[in-house]
């Protein structure tokens, strides 16, 4: 295979070349190409691609182009083949998705007053998904270029790619201009660096490497004078390209009898600037060809010949010669049925080279022609706005009817399109208020949280566009909600509650935000009332999203209160609506199979709990909801853990911690909680103590407590595992109170078990009688349920002790072992199996201490058989020491303890997705056979590689084989 030749780059070269033999071999990255135009990044790509195919990597390459910056993902849709290839259903549907929602609005009536972006998610794990595909088939080198034009979601998901690249066969070539500098180029460059990417920024070159490429191109080495020509250049290899290819097509360069090229003077000036240099070298064709060529230069980097035509008012027949001109100079190239000019900045001197009135009468003659037949709204108010004056009404029409057509899609593309008509609305137009309300919900749905509230205030203070003022108050509290600023956000929906000029729909869903405060402050006959006033009102005014809602927010007051049937009936019916409605908004809002999954795990059901989040995936997967599945992973930890999986668990709960931090999501203190208390029973105490200060931190910091009492909870656990067995009672006790207080029974019920088996250790039996009390109450309001009356059996037995670590009986040692027991045989063999063997552990201590042995160690054998499960082994170790202190030695039964590192460290679920990773199977294939999300088995996956000391799935797959 023949290389690309270059000069001065053997250190880029040999950089590129190393990264591309190690995503050959499984360990991917994504590097970044930076340096003025010509500099020599498409030849450095061009290298890399070579090595690639030496390799034998599949190698797709796209560029973005000018005319195209607000095409949604539009420069890696057009890598990835996405439309090109409809026999492949995974590239249908990414098509399906980018082509949704895309309907036009023109009329001033109807604003996008919702902010858009329901599927940009979505569409962005699709692509990551195609491509993760593709390396599935054989290791692959993207070549994404001129990115200085690319949209806003390529440039962001560019950031997650570069993270992803690392455990995939997977290069990634990125090429970009220093200027001009877009602050979403800088972004992505930065965020990408962060997660591992590389970077080279090519410097100009030497005057040694410059020379050698003027001899190169000249013939021989460059004589004095024509040295002092090459030197002006500035070491850009694509001008000193041109110029000595117009010197030679002028038949000034002579060879010397020592072979040296050689010029007659080197008075003769030297172009300005590169662009001058194209120009002169064109100079040599024909001036209709290059008058032609200009034309072709405002329809952009590609263009068809019928576009031409009729820009031009020409017949494509007439046509013909000048393109053959163009084509056989090298200024234009055949890129399938279309052209294209052979460098940007051919393309770029020509265009600046037309008279600006010139350019903005051509833009706005295409711009026409392209609304006449019915074009994309974008692809029409990319011209306009190029051709338009300021105060042209047209223009900013269509910019902003392209706006609400891309807003689905992508709100950040939107933003840019408002922000764009803004700019040419005259001040005095009176679409300028619904324009700016229009970017302020862009700008918090394409996550500029910050800046869209800003614009939102100001909207509302100024009364700009009193219409959407519910829409903009609504927004403010959902974007503040979502950072954790609760008061803020409640006092917005307050506001757009009380105004008279709100819709009624936006009516009811401001009422519904209400009942979050009172639920937040454990107000539950406050949150009742509201939720049912709020589902009133929704069901007059036909907003289904938020009868949901009301259903979900009472489904909570009732679990909170301990109704754990009746809260699982609201879920139920939540779900149903939001099923018969079927569309994404009443599934984003109310978050519908997620609190019924909690709701079905409080019922005893958490393995239906556990598939109500996959079915609520499926859902999400299908819409396109990539942010309602990211939410995902902070409600599917609960029925996993009272299923047992805590492996699996923990998995969710890590990723929704990382998928928080990167989506600035501030409701992660129940999250941190539940982790920390799964880790204190692993013994894993340093990452526990770690997440239980985090969580005080945040609940400093103002965030929400959803789930009363879990922080302090997790932070009792901590202490006792320390040795602070006095603090850690006060702790729980204190949090005990508090959620009684509250009338948040069902709180209590959570961590009653673990309280009860405290106060029984330090023989406190007047507040053991409390608690017992409690659950006996909650367990006749809840007849159906075992696990409530097993635990109000225990708590019954534990209150009649006496001492620490005493016997746990009422009328003598016996009497007490056979309470306990009875409790513990209660418990189904199924939900919560980590409280029934908390249940065995404590009868078998008693049953040592009225010296029944045999009974002993049968329940013994039981519940330490259930920690090894489970991994708890600090319940493990503390339940031998109790048993040990009572007299009875188990020998090496108990449960023993997991490698740290190697094939036999893994848990079941990560052994089970690193076995699929090894077979070739991608993150998306191995979510859909395992019924997981695909951030799930990313974290399983991250896990596996760095417990086995491996760099990526092909070191994955190597050692599977080897084992």
């Amino acid at each position: 295979m023949t290389r690309v030749e270059l000069f001065g780059r053997a250190r880029e070269v040999a950089v590129l070349a190393e990264l591309v033999a190690a995503a050959s071999a499984g360990e991917g990255a994504l590097a970044w190409l930076q340096g003025e135009g010509g500099i020599g990044k498409s030849a450095l790509v061009a290298s890399a691609a070579d090595v690639a195919r030496e390799h034998g990597m599949a190698v797709l390459s796209a560029g973005a182009d000018e005319l195209e910056r607000h095409r949604p993902f539009g420069v890696l849709v057009d890598c990835l083949g996405v439309g090109g290839r409809s026999d492949d259903a995974r590239h249908t549907a990414v098509a399906r998705l980018l082509a949704a929602d895309a309907t036009p609005a023109p009329e001033p009536d109807e604003p996008n007053l919702r902010g858009g972006g329901e599927l940009t998610f979505g569409i962005g794990e699709a692509l990551l998904a195609l491509v993760e595909e593709l390396c599935c088939e054989a290791p692959a080198l993207l070549v994404l270029e001129d990115l200085q034009w690319a949209d806003v979601q390529s440039l962001e998901l560019l950031g997650r790619l570069a993270r992803r690249a690392a455990e995939l066969p997977l290069a990634v070539l990125c090429t970009a201009r220093v200027a001009p500098r877009r602050a979403a180029v800088e972004r992505a460059v930065a965020r990408s660096l962060e997660r591992g990417a590389r970077q080279l920024v090519l410097a100009p070159l030497d005057a040694a490497a410059a020379d050698a490429l003027a001899a190169r191109l000249a013939g021989g080495p460059p004589g004095t004078n024509l040295r002092a020509r090459v030197a002006a250049c500035g070491g850009n290899p694509l001008f000193v390209s041109v110029l000595v290819d117009a010197l030679e097509a002028g038949g000034a360069i002579e060879r010397s009898a020592g072979g040296e090229a050689e010029i007659a003077s080197a008075a003769d000036p030297v172009p300005a600037s590169l662009a001058l240099a194209v120009l002169g070298r064109l100079r040599a064709l024909p001036a209709e060809t290059v008058e032609l060529l200009g034309l072709a230069s405002v329809l952009g980097s590609e263009f068809a010949l019928a576009e031409l035509a009729a820009l031009t008012g020409r017949p494509v027949a007439a046509l013909s010669a000048p393109v053959r001109e163009a084509l056989a100079a090298g200024a234009l190239v055949e890129r399938g049925e279309r052209l294209g000019f052979g460098h940007d900045v051919v393309r770029e001197a020509l265009y600046d080279d037309l008279p600006r009135s010139v350019r903005a009468g051509l833009h706005l003659e295409v711009g026409r022609a392209l609304a006449a037949a019915g074009a994309d709204a974008a692809a029409v108010a990319e011209h306009l706005v190029r051709g338009a004056a300021p105060g042209d009404a047209e223009a900013v029409a269509w910019l902003e009817r392209a706006a609400r057509e891309a807003a689905s899609r992508s709100a950040g593309v939107a933003a840019e399109l408002l922000e764009a008509a803004l700019e040419l609305a005259a001040p005095g137009d009176p679409a300028r208020g619904r324009l700016e309300a229009e970017l302020a919900l862009s700008l918090v749905a394409a996550g500029r949280r910050q800046d869209g509230e800003a614009l939102a205030r100001c909207v509302l203070d100024d009364r700009a566009y009193s219409p959407g003022e519910g829409a903009l108050r609504l927004a403010l509290a959902r974007s503040l909600l979502e950072r954790g600023r609760l008061f803020d956000a409640l006092a917005e929906a307050g506001r757009a509650a009380e105004s008279p000029g709100v819709g009624a729909v936006d009516r009811a869903e401001a009422l519904a935000y209400a009942t979050i405060g009172s639920l937040l402050a454990h107000d539950l006959d406050a949150a009742a009332a509201e939720a049912r006033h709020a589902q009133a009102v929704a069901e007059e005014a036909g907003a289904t999203h938020v009868v949901a809602v009301s259903l979900t927010r009472r489904a909570h007051v009732a679990g909170f209160r301990g109704e754990f049937a009746e809260q699982e009936r609201l879920a139920a019916r939540a779900v149903a609506v939001a099923v018969q409605d079927g569309g994404r908004e009443v599934q984003h809002a109310s978050h519908a199979h997620l609190n019924h999954a909690l709701a079905l795990a409080d019922c005893d059901r958490p393995h239906d709990g556990v598939a109500a989040v996959a079915a609520g995936r499926r859902v999400y997967e299908r819409l396109g909801m990539e942010e309602t599945l990211r939410n995902s992973h902070h409600y599917a930890g609960y029925p996993l853990m009272l299923a047992g999986r805590w492996d699996d668990a923990l998995a969710e709960l890590e990723t929704a911690s990382a998928l928080s931090e990167e989506s600035d999501i501030g409701w992660t203190v129940d999250v941190l909680a539940t982790r920390a208390v799964l880790l204190a029973r692993r013994n894993e105490l340093e990452a526990a103590r770690a997440l239980v200060d985090a969580a005080t931190q945040a609940l400093a910091a103002g965030a929400p407590e959803f789930r009363l009492g879990w922080p302090a909870w997790a932070q009792a656990l901590v202490q006792e595992a320390e040795g602070d067995r006095d603090g850690a009672l006060e702790t729980l006790w204190s949090a005990w109170t508090r959620v009684g207080a509250a009338g948040a029974v069902g709180e209590q019920r959570t961590f009653a078990p673990d309280l009860a088996r405290m106060l029984a250790a330090a023989g406190d039996a007047a507040r053991g009688a409390e608690v017992a009390a409690a659950v006996e109450a909650l367990a006749r309001g809840n007849p159906e349920l075992e696990t409530i009356e097993a635990l109000a059996l225990r708590c019954r037995a534990l209150a009649g002790g006496s001492g620490r670590d005493g016997d746990a009986a009422g009328g003598g040692a016996g009497d007490g072992a056979d309470a306990l027991a009875r409790a513990a045989e209660r418990y189904p063999d199924g939900p919560r199996p980590h409280e029934r063997a908390l249940a065995y552990e404590d009868a078998a201590v008693a049953f040592v201490a009225a010296g029944r042995l045999d009974r002993a160690r049968a329940f013994a054998d039981e519940a330490l058989e259930a920690y090894a499960r489970l991994g708890a082994r600090r319940d493990a170790a503390r339940a031998e020491g109790r048993l040990r202190a009572g007299g009875l030695r188990r020998g090496r039964r108990g449960s023993r303890t997991r490698a740290t590192d190697g094939w036999e460290a893994l848990t079941p679920s990560e052994r089970r997705v690193a076995e699929l990773a090894a077979e070739g199977l991608s993150n998306p294939q191995i979510a859909e056979r395992l019924v997981i999300s695909r951030h799930t088995v990313a974290t399983h996956v991250s896990h596996a590689l760095a417990k086995l000391g491996l760099r990526s799935r092909f070191e994955l797959a190597a050692a599977r084989r080897a084992e």
